[in-house]
């Protein structure tokens, strides 16, 4: 069943179809060339007559070949009478090529009174002998599926009358997302306790909104409404902005109350929600980088893949400096262009 025409897409037997006219024609010239072949092999060994090959050729060949069109209309009629005949319409596979996790795939089926089976693997969900492949699912509603790279194949189904294949390739990736990242802690400044400031970043990879996010801790801060990180880039969260210059690659916010520990403490975010989206627990000895503790440095992520729970993770960088290039490739701000203003 799986070789005839309407398994194919068209029971009607239109070009291209496997019992279509110009398909079964095309197989009679391709089998008519090696019986040629073998007529012409067959003549010279037996030494029959030559106008037993020119009968073949002039003849036989050519009323074949012109008989086709009945033979396939009384073929395809026959499949009809005994409700054999493949007349299902082809099912619509709803999607983009590239999607997410959380994005739908759906199935759209136009004949009535029908199932619709699919696969995930490329193979037909007709198995062998037109029963229902064990690879096959029953499709009930839109689904979504892991990552990964796929073939959906789906046909319709009822009694004796399978659909036409559709198919449809389809990639699969995990959703997009931000992720809120502390990867800096300026907890002690070197000539003015009010200087602090808290550096956060967008590491993941698409932009983040943090309307309402909070830290309440030493410090108390939300963020307002329409508040976005965009990927890949940092801002700052300090306690005086006016004590603050450079970092003018950064949007700044000054917090509402508190300040950092000197001996350091929890640093920690929540959502909108109350999820806890972020805590740093740092500290002002080793192994956390001891410069940082007053000496004119601040604690900064060394790379933003890396686990900023660790004191391994972290490196000082000078707040002296007007120009202090980063160390690390992997860093979102390669370079600080930062002095820190000093009240007499």
């Amino acid at each position: 069943m799986k070789n005839i025409g309407p398994a194919s897409g068209n029971f009607a037997g239109t070009d291209g179809a496997p019992l279509s006219v110009l398909r079964v024609q095309q197989k009679m010239n391709e089998t008519v060339a090696e019986l040629d072949r073998i007529y012409k092999l067959d003549a010279a060994f037996m030494g029959y007559n030559n106008n037993v090959y020119n009968q073949w050729k002039t003849v036989d060949h050519p009323r074949i070949l012109a008989q086709v069109p009945e033979r396939v209309s009384f073929n395809l009629n026959k499949w009809k009478e005994y409700n054999m005949a493949h007349t299902l319409s082809a099912a619509n596979i709803i999607t983009a090529d590239v999607i997410t996790e959380a994005e739908s795939i759906q199935i759209i089926n136009s004949n009535s009174g029908t199932q619709l089976y699919y696969t995930l693997n490329g193979t037909d969900p007709m198995g062998n002998d037109g029963v229902v492949s064990a690879n096959a699912y029953l499709y009930n509603t839109a689904f979504t599926l892991p990552a990964g790279n796929y073939n959906i194949v789906t046909r319709a189904f009822t009694t004796n009358n399978w659909g036409p294949i559709a198919s449809k390739t389809v990639k699969v990736e995990k959703p997009r997302a931000g992720k809120f990242v502390i990867t800096g802690i300026n907890y002690k400044p070197l000539s003015n306790a009010d200087a602090e400031f808290l550096l956060i970043s967008n590491t993941g990879t698409a932009d983040l909104d943090v309307s309402g996010y909070t830290i309440s801790d030493a410090v108390t801060y939300t963020f307002p409404q329409g508040t976005v990180i965009a990927q890949n880039q940092t801002i700052m969260l300090a306690k005086n902005l006016s004590l603050i210059s450079g970092f003018v690659q950064y949007s700044k916010y000054q917090w509402t109350t508190g300040s950092l520990n000197n001996s350091g403490e929890s640093t920690t975010f929540k959502d909108s929600l109350g999820n806890t989206i972020d805590n740093v627990t740092y500290g002002s000895v080793s192994p956390w980088p001891i410069e940082a503790n007053g000496q004119g440095y601040y604690l900064k992520l060394i790379a933003p893949d890396l686990d900023n729970t660790l004191p391994a993770s972290w490196e000082s960088v000078s707040l002296i400096a007007t120009s202090a290039k980063m160390s690390s490739s992997k860093s979102i701000d390669k370079t600080e262009g930062t002095t820190l203003k000093s009240i007499k």
